[in-house]
């Protein structure tokens, strides 16, 4: 019996084991019926901040709103002129964003919006570039600036933009331009790679990654012609993770080191988390849709988790939806109209350092019953000991009949 006991113990120790590695949804929130969609979500202040679009009226609007991280409440909506946001980031108590308002309905100005807690509008700047569709479309901060990169786009001329501007008063610091050519389209991606700025883009299936210094002069570059198309840029310190239409390539000192495919999905975002990566992936299926699915890997590019958030998402490539705080992943994704998720993961899975860890429910059950196998035996085994020796004291001489 105390061999039964402790069999159980172990079962249950082993059970608790496994559990961090599991994974639950906290809630799923549906912020904005209808139509339009959220292009990037930023945390600040226990609070998350939505950006993106909403066109109810059949016309696109610039449209935030903010929600409480933890009961994943509605707490203030900002909508503003015609356009919308692609993009956030988080600095000295400031939430900035960027995108595009409408000049005219043909032409858009870059849009570069800083809020203050609770969506309060404390500056603003309206960049008219061009006569033509000019977007601000990613944001990092490195140091005590700001970059804002996208793309200007007059008379069917491009050109690729990256601006570094002063945190306080957005002045512009330093500008450096790629021109991209007649009738070409391309969208830039940034990261901070140690003090410098990581630019890359696709341009005729091959993608260009360019090392900038902090005040925008080139340092190195290089170029990738393997077919992808860019769609999100990770770094940590030595490495950048190129999120394509193909899946998630590791480069290395201009060396593709790895590559995870995404099974005829595109990973639309990349975002490292600790010691991994985090990358959502869309998957377009037959009702023109998408199956958002999220991927945990290590830095080898081997899968640690995956699991389907969403089998009826909009399909959209050029948007960074993910935020990452302590064990939680939010992601922000347009369904029918805007709606966050919550996924509680494991701290455990996240600094995986040395190998590759993926359980799942298979696993889970085949260890259990593996447990229950081993304790029937045992407890046979214990039964048998028992009986032979009840059978034993029987037949002792000393034994009273």
């Amino acid at each position: 019996m105390v061999i039964y006991v402790r069999l159980c113990l172990a079962v249950f120790v082993l059970c608790l084991f496994i559990a961090p590695y599991l994974h639950t949804f906290s809630h799923a929130v549906s912020l904005l019926p209808g139509v339009g969609a959220p292009n990037a979500v930023c945390l600040f202040n226990e609070s998350l901040y939505l950006f993106g679009f909403e066109n109810l009226s059949g016309y696109p609007r610039v449209y935030a709103v903010v929600v409480d991280a933890l009961s994943g409440a509605i707490v203030k909506v900002f909508v503003g002129s015609f356009g919308g946001f692609y993009d956030c980031a988080v600095y000295g108590g400031r939430v900035y964003a960027v995108g595009a308002v409408n000049v005219s309905r043909s032409s858009t100005s870059w849009l570069i919006t800083v809020f203050g807690d609770g969506l309060n509008c404390s500056g603003n700047v309206s960049i008219s570039l061009s006569r033509g569709v000019d977007v601000a479309m990613d944001i990092a901060v490195l140091g005590n600036s700001l970059y804002v990169a996208g793309v200007i786009n007059r008379t069917g001329f491009s050109w690729i933009r990256i601006e570094r501007r002063a945190l306080d008063t957005l002045s512009l610091e330093a500008v450096y331009s790629i021109p991209i050519g007649l009738g070409k389209r391309a969208v830039p991606r940034i990261a901070m790679l140690r003090n410098s700025i990581v630019l890359g883009y696709t341009l005729n299936d091959v993608t260009h990654i360019i090392f900038l210094s902090n005040d925008l002069k080139p340092l190195d570059s290089m170029e990738l012609g393997y077919g992808w198309h860019l769609l999100s840029i990770a770094a940590d310190d030595n490495c950048i993770y190129l999120g394509t239409t193909e899946g998630i390539a590791k480069v290395c000192n201009g060396i593709v080191k790895a590559f995870h495919y995404a099974n005829g999905g595109s990973a639309i975002s990349v975002k490292m988390f600790n010691n991994s990566i985090t990358a959502l992936i869309l998957i377009p299926n037959a009702t023109s849709t998408a199956i958002a699915e999220l991927r945990i890997l290590d830095k080898d590019l081997e899968l640690l988790h995956r699991e389907v958030l969403d089998r009826n998402a909009k399909y959209q490539l050029y948007i960074k939806p993910l935020e990452i705080v302590n064990n939680r992943i939010f992601i922000a994704i347009a369904e029918r109209g805007w709606v966050l998720k919550s996924i509680d993961i494991s701290p455990q899975l996240a600094q995986h350092k040395e190998t590759a860890l993926s359980i799942s429910i298979e696993i889970i059950t085949a260890v259990v019953y593996t447990a229950t196998i081993i304790i029937a035996i045992t407890l046979y085994t214990i039964s048998e000991k028992e009986l032979n020796r009840s059978s034993k004291t029987c037949l002792s001489p000393h034994s009273k009949v």
